[in-house]
């Protein structure tokens, strides 16, 4: 595997937050529900993770 640091780097939902400019509530809600795309959420116990290449790719996408 030949990947970058930037590629797998994984958020908190905190991070993810941030990034998105909404409070954790709100991130964590949309998680939830099912508005984030799925392969970009990763559960490890009760811990969420996020990875950051996905969300920005899919921000990406929903901007253009």
């Amino acid at each position: 595997m030949n990947e970058s640091a930037g590629e797998c780097e994984l958020w908190t939902v905190e991070e993810f937050a941030n990034y998105l400019r909404v409070t954790v509530g709100a991130a964590r809600a949309m998680i939830r529900r099912g508005q984030v795309p799925a392969e970009a959420v990763l559960r490890i116990g009760k811990r969420i993770r996020v990875r950051s290449a996905v969300i920005r790719g899919w921000v990406t996408k929903c901007a253009g």
